[in-house]
């Protein structure tokens, strides 16, 4: 799990990477799930989920 904050709207979000399979791992872009704006790339096989945290 990574947890970031959000540059333009300065929401606390968690990303979860699922990462679930050795190799065929690719980076992927991860957006804020508010604002839209970008946030990281994560070296996953999965598609990444974004999710505000609000006990941050």
């Amino acid at each position: 799990m990574i947890f970031t904050k959000c540059s333009i709207c300065g929401k606390s979000i968690t990303i979860r990477e699922n990462d679930f399979q050795p190799g065929c791992r690719d980076f992927e872009d991860v957006s804020c799930p508010i604002c839209n704006a970008f946030l990281t790339s994560v070296f996953t096989s999965g598609i990444p989920e974004a999710h505000v945290d609000e006990a941050r």
